[in-house]
């Protein structure tokens, strides 16, 4: 009869018809009710909690999903980001890079056309000198096949050392002038301060035998 009654008050509950065709068949109902394990031994939970319990776990459950989910979104905003500022840090590297080749470049270029205008230069001044050669050897051979040529370039030589001479020789006139007139000078300016300093001396002479 305790079992019929425990069971009477539990049928609300568990929605389950007990009646006294079917006390016989306890074993059956009482499989259908969860059992908790309480010091050892198993009581009859209340269904009521029992859902309580599954509601707990499932609002749980759809919480820890939402965290997953939210930690999963805050993962991927990270992610997002950190790829944007990989990409920035990229964009920044691959500028820098073109920049230094850039730079390489023109330091490269600058030095070929150094080599080059020095390499002209040398031509240049190789094509100079042939051509100077060329035309000692022509004259060589103008003035070989007609001698006049040669008396006449060695006197324009002559009248041109000539003149140069001459021109030397007034340089050095004119130097002398000058220099004459500078001695002429500075001997005026000599005989200037020697007198003025024998004229200080004789005024001092006479000041110290005034006052004595």
């Amino acid at each position: 009869m305790a079992a019929q009654n425990l069971l009477d008050d539990m049928s609300d509950s568990l929605s389950i018809s007990v009646s006294d065709e079917n006390v016989d068949d306890i074993d059956s109902i009482l499989s259908q009710i969860p059992l908790l394990e309480t010091e050892g031994q198993y009581t009859i939970t209340d269904c009521a909690e029992e859902s309580m319990i599954e509601e707990e776990e499932e609002e749980m459950k759809k919480r820890t999903e939402k965290e997953i989910e939210y930690s999963q979104c805050e993962k991927d905003e990270q992610r997002k980001e950190r790829n944007i500022r990989n990409g920035k840090e990229t964009m920044e590297e691959e500028d820098e890079n073109v920049e230094r080749e850039l730079r390489e470049k023109k330091r490269k270029n600058e030095m070929e056309r150094r080599e080059i205008d020095m390499k002209l230069r040398e031509l240049t001044k190789k094509k100079n000198a042939e051509m100077e050669e060329k035309k000692k050897a022509a004259e060589l051979l103008r003035y070989r096949k007609y001698p006049e040529n040669s008396a006449s370039y060695l006197l324009r030589e002559l009248e041109k050392r000539a003149r140069e001479a001459r021109y030397t020789v007034m340089q050095a006139q004119r130097n002398s002038t000058k220099m004459d007139k500078l001695v002429s000078d500075a001997r005026q300016h000599l005989n200037m301060l020697t007198c003025r300093r024998v004229a200080e001396e004789q005024k001092e002479k006479n000041s110290n035998g005034a006052s004595q």
